[in-house]
């Protein structure tokens, strides 16, 4: 699994919130699915209203 470093987004800052994005890579769909699985888990525990996130998936490259 590759995370890459976040890149701001075209507009980084929007209603007072930061804004970026954060490209994951894996060779493999499991391990991919498995990580995503496990971090959408972590981000839903976190307090709410300190993380607002979106997981998008390619899907031509998935």
């Amino acid at each position: 699994m590759i995370v890459f470093d976040p890149v701001p987004m075209s507009l980084p800052r929007l209603g007072g919130w930061e804004r970026a994005h954060l490209l994951l890579q894996s060779r493999s769909r499991r391990a991919l699915q498995n990580f995503l699985r496990e971090w959408s888990q972590a981000l839903y525990n976190l307090k709410a209203g300190a993380v607002r996130w979106h997981i998008e998936v390619d899907p031509l490259e998935f």
